[in-house]
């Protein structure tokens, strides 16, 4: 079981920046980054669809099916981002292959199947899990 736990101010302003832990109080970074990924992916996307909406639709609406697809192919070019710089990472600091992995893999479409060494080998096909 995890919470998570957000102060005022990150309802407010930081509402990426949820803390996770386990019931033994352990942090679970990889789930907050995931979570950090998500949402500002996702407040990103309504403020591109916004603007997208009023100046160039004339205020038509999109689509449930549109606004889903636009959010997978946010979540796969972050992914790919992710990977890109993960295979290029140098120092101490950077992203690692490990950090991606555990990062994404529980939003990765069938996770379990993939081969070793997937974040930084280019041919390999990766999605994201798709809502049932």
């Amino acid at each position: 079981m995890e919470t998570a736990v957000l102060g005022y101010s990150s309802r407010r302003l930081g509402a990426a920046c949820a803390v996770f832990k386990t019931e033994d109080g352990t942090r679970r970074t990889d789930m907050e980054n995931l979570w950090c990924i998500l949402c500002t992916e996702a407040g990103h996307l309504i403020w591109k669809l916004r603007c997208e909406r009023v100046i160039q639709h004339g205020g038509a609406e999109f689509t449930k099916r549109e606004i889903t697809n636009r959010f997978y192919a946010a979540l796969d070019a972050r992914l790919t981002l992710d990977r890109r710089v993960a295979a290029m990472a140098s120092s101490k600091r950077a992203l690692k292959p490990d950090d991606v992995e555990r990062i994404w893999m529980p939003v990765l479409d069938n996770s379990k199947e993939l081969p070793p060494n997937w974040v930084v080998q280019s041919g390999v096909l990766v999605g994201i899990r798709r809502g049932r």
